[in-house]
Formats: structure tokens, C-alpha cells, sequence
């Protein structure tokens, strides 16, 4: 018969090596935030 294969889901315990978005290490009153706000307006 065929052997039948199952996703693997992620391991929970395992830690990665970077934050799942740029946006979680940028604190809140970063000054990127405010040119990130600004260079959206030129588009």
C-alpha cells in the first residue's frame, strides 16, 4: 500500500531566529514609524 504522509504543523517549543514580522521589534516610538508614515503619503 502507499505509505500515507501528514503535515507536520510547527514545533511550538522551537525558537526562531527571527520575529515572525519586522513590525514586532520596532517599538512604538520609533522614529522609523513616523517615516515609514510619511513616505507612505508620497505614494
Amino acid at each position: 500500500m502507499l505509505e500515507r504522509r501528514y503535515k507536520q504543523g510547527a514545533n511550538r517549543y522551537e525558537s526562531l531566529l527571527l520575529p515572525a514580522s519586522i513590525d514586532e521589534s520596532v517599538s512604538e516610538d520609533n522614529v522609523v514609524r513616523a517615516i515609514d508614515a510619511d513616505v507612505d503619503t508620497l505614494d
